[in-house]
């Protein structure tokens, strides 16, 4: 897992940026003769809110929107509610 932060980004332009990476990543195959791996991402993604305490509150939600896009099937992202 790792972290990607977008300072002043709002809540549409960050799930538009995790599309964007995820769709990326899904058009790219790791080439193994004779084989060709296909790789997908799963992300989870979180604003920081107003009522925020912390920043490891912030992680929290997104780590939570991330294990929600992968028992959904996976290859997918999911936005903190």
């Amino acid at each position: 897992e790792f972290l990607i932060v977008l300072p002043r980004a709002h809540r549409h332009e960050a799930e538009k940026s995790a599309e964007r990476l995820r769709h990326l990543v899904e058009a790219h195959f790791v080439r193994t003769d004779p084989h060709a791996l296909r790789i997908t991402v799963s992300i989870g993604v979180a604003c920081v809110a107003e009522g925020d305490a912390s920043v490891e509150a912030v992680i929290a939600r997104a780590d939570s929107a991330l294990y929600r896009a992968k028992a959904a099937g996976r290859n997918r992202v999911c936005i903190d509610a």
